[in-house]
């Protein structure tokens, strides 16, 4: 009996945050196609910033194979299909004639849940070559299941065909992640559109009543091996850069920190308080990331900043981002897909969540602080990372009498950055910093115990060729 067609898809993606809008839909669209057999198009707008995390990219290529996805250069007029074939009475024909696949050798696809078996944990699995497609100039027609990211609007010539198929796709819209209660309730919601065509609602989360978080197989098995082999993480420091002087001081028991954050962290008062702790500290971070960096090392005493290392590295690909989290010490993270990564390291992390008007984001944090059952101090230290009220802030005791005017306004400054600092007191607090340790590996395994994301919108292309 021959085997059931594979599920058919196409991710729309508009690069909005730089990284993490391509992160979460490069990783969602690798996931179904290696861990579910689905044959995905992803189509990106902004293939420069795709590049950053996918060194292997053509980005002057309109169509092209990486990683057995097929990647589109999302150019809205250009790949819009000829007028005849949207009257075609059952547009779902076409999409086989515009599917490369069969264009470029697949053999070297690469299933992501095998990575632990390669012979060096460092090494991440070899990536496919890019090749140009020879039937660049077909039309592309919708397929099986079309997700968009984010609310980002597909064009209207696919939404167009979409609405000319006798039977049209299963069209998901993936939101943002939260950890919100509300969100229980809106994942799965259908909505009706005024052209009869429907979408259905799919909000990650950390709870087993939303779509979850992507996780591939295995992930957390490879995980542990590779955080118990010294050996490969070494091998992996020096495949992303950093040099060998920093790599003996990790060696010889200095800590690490990662750092992807945005530009107004407050990161003087941070390593103001890993200034504090008994061992040095390396620091790793991408190129042009926190890029006040160097200024925040610069303002530390000259003791204090003789206690930091600053690796400055390119950016890598997601299987090596994904070990540098896993053998972090703490690891400072902004946006969605890298707070997932770092959930997923099972260490101490810092989120720099991204700032909405109002403060909303704040209401983001704390809820999802509310799961994590990480000491208060870890949830202290969190919020006043983005600017939140903070408790060494907020119990300053008030003063009756009034302030001597001649009072040096260096004094201020001290007190502020005293008070800034003790914000990250647990950083070299080793007790309560073995607790938060603890507490982050045990919430990685309690969210890993829900279906993952992919899973989840794999459940809604089992429905679109049933």
């Amino acid at each position: 009996m021959p085997a059931p067609p594979a599920t058919t898809a196409d991710i729309f993606c508009r690069v909005v945050d730089n990284f993490g809008d391509i992160g979460v839909c490069w990783r969602l669209a690798r996931g179904l196609s290696a861990e579910h057999g689905w044959h995905v198009r992803l189509w990106v707008d902004d293939l420069g910033s795709f590049a950053r995390l996918a060194p292997t990219l053509d980005i002057h290529a309109h169509r092209q194979m990486l990683d057995a996805v097929e990647v589109i250069a999302w150019r809205d007029a250009a790949l819009a299909p000829p007028s005849d074939a949207l009257d075609a009475s059952d547009a779902s024909d076409a999409s086989d004639a515009s599917d490369i696949s069969g264009a470029t050798d697949m053999s070297d696809a690469t299933d992501m849940s095998d990575a632990s078996e390669i012979s060096d944990a460092s090494r991440p699995p070899e990536r496919s070559r890019t090749t140009d497609s020879p039937a660049s100039a077909e039309p592309l027609m919708p397929r099986d299941v079309v997700i968009e990211a984010f609310a980002c609007d597909p064009p209207a010539w696919f939404v167009a065909a979409m609405h000319c198929m006798a039977t049209p796709p299963v069209w998901i819209n993936l939101e943002y992640l939260s950890a919100e209660d509300w969100i229980e309730g809106c994942h799965g919601l259908h909505s009706r559109r005024s052209d009869g065509l429907e979408k259905i609602f799919c909000f990650p989360g950390f709870t087993a009543n939303t779509g979850g978080l992507l996780r591939e197989r295995d992930l957390l098995r490879t995980r542990d091996r590779f955080q118990a082999d010294a050996n490969a993480q070494d091998a992996l420091l020096t495949t992303c850069g950093v040099p060998e002087g920093a790599r003996a001081r990790i060696a010889g028991g200095a800590a690490v920190v990662t750092l992807f954050c945005y530009p107004d962290a407050p990161l003087q008062a941070l390593f103001g308080a890993l200034a504090q702790r008994d061992r040095p500290t390396v620091l790793i971070a991408p190129h042009g990331v926190a890029p006040h960096t160097e200024s925040a090392l610069d303002a530390l005493s000259a003791v204090e900043r003789a206690q930091f290392v600053l690796c400055r590295i390119p950016f890598v690909p997601h299987e090596h981002f994904d070990r540098l989290l896993w053998l972090a010490d703490l690891n400072v993270v902004r946006g969605e897909d890298s707070l997932v990564r770092a959930l997923w390291a099972g260490r101490p992390l810092l989120w720099h969540i991204y700032p909405q008007d109002d403060a909303a984001h704040h209401m983001k944090l704390d809820a999802f602080l509310a799961r994590t059952g990480w000491p208060d101090a870890a949830r202290v230290a969190n919020r006043a990372f983005n600017g939140a009220a903070s408790v060494a802030h907020a119990s300053k005791a008030p003063v009756d009498t009034p302030e001597d005017p001649a009072a040096p306004a260096a004094r201020d400054a001290r007190d502020t950055r005293a008070a800034d600092r003790a914000n990250f007191a647990l950083l070299h607090d080793e007790a309560t910093f073995r607790e938060w340790q603890t507490a982050a590996k045990r919430y990685a395994d309690t969210v890993a115990a829900h279906r993952d994301l992919a899973a989840t919108i794999a459940d809604y292309g089992v429905r679109a060729t049933d």
